[in-house]
């Protein structure tokens, strides 16, 4: 039988001992990557002055965003608006318009998107009006109807009624996110309903988020 010599056994014991904690740090890495992937942390709402008050979400898009995907406008003002009245949220708003009146207000008073802020929560009757102006919004990159390249961008401002400047901002903010999350998906990966659907949950999400605490993903995609 074929026997080490004592030099040769502490070679190779010093040998794995030194690789031991490299397999443990290698292992503990993956592990901490495989937690961020999927665990959640608690965020913070941004503004926080709809606690007490009364409010109203008004969503505007130009014509070509409306004319390429009639409806979105008034799909994202609902989400908003049935998102922070959720009292599971935590708002902590003491009233809002409900979104088919506040929907069927703007369809009759398309003049009241262009009227000064403060004249807006007057004629609501609300104490804060969210705005928010939807600057982008498109499923595909001009030119290359193949490739699904969704992106949505708008951005945010409050309207304090009670403010000595009633008609400026209070508070502003910009979102934009994308869909998908990998490039080179086409028309035969997933249809273009997918893609529009996606956008509008995810700027949904970052508006709404902006008014409430929240869990969000680590690595969030968008």
């Amino acid at each position: 039988m074929m026997t080490r010599s004592p030099i040769k056994r502490w070679a190779l014991l010093l040998a794995a001992t030194l690789s031991a904690p490299l397999v443990g740090c290698e292992l503990v890495g993956v592990l901490g990557t495989a937690y961020e992937e999927s665990a959640d942390h608690l965020v913070k709402a941004q503004y926080e002055g709809l606690k007490g008050k009364t409010y109203a979400v008004l969503v505007v898009s130009d014509r070509g965003i409306e004319a390429d995907f009639p409806g979105v406008t008034a799909e994202i003002t609902a989400r908003i608006n049935d998102r922070l009245a959720d009292p599971a949220n935590g708002v902590g708003a003491t009233g809002h318009i409900q979104s088919k009146d506040l929907l069927k207000y703007f369809f009759n008073h398309p003049e009241s998107t262009t009227k000064p802020g403060g004249k807006l929560a007057e004629d609501l009757g609300v104490d804060r009006v969210i705005r928010v102006d939807l600057y982008e919004f498109r499923v595909n990159d001009p030119g290359n109807q193949y490739v699904w390249e969704g992106v949505a961008a708008a951005s945010v401002g409050v309207i304090e009624r009670d403010s000595i400047t009633p008609d400026e901002y209070a508070f502003r903010s910009t979102s934009r996110v994308a869909f998908p999350d990998k490039s080179g998906i086409t028309q035969g990966d997933i249809s273009g309903q997918v893609v529009m659907s996606a956008l509008v949950k995810r700027i949904t999400d970052r508006v709404a988020w902006l008014f409430h605490d929240h869990q969000e993903p680590i690595r969030i995609t968008y």
